[in-house]
């Protein structure tokens, strides 16, 4: 797999601080697959998009695209 796509859910997820959802986002960082999603929902789900970002593992961005 080369990347894992984020919809709202997984967006939402985050915000919650979800704990399946960072062991998830752990698992992808270690195996070095890329975090997808879009601006639309990116810009749908994230009001505060500094605080949520500090939600995810260190060192991983979500590209748009």
């Amino acid at each position: 797999m080369s990347a894992l796509v984020l919809d709202a859910g997984a967006l939402l997820a985050v915000e919650r601080g979800d704990r399946e959802m960072a062991a998830r986002l752990r698992i992808a960082q270690q195996r070095d697959i890329g975090l997808r999603s879009n601006a639309v929902v990116v810009a749908q789900v994230w009001r505060d998009g500094a605080a949520c970002a500090a939600r995810f593992p260190s060192g991983e961005s979500v590209t748009a695209g």
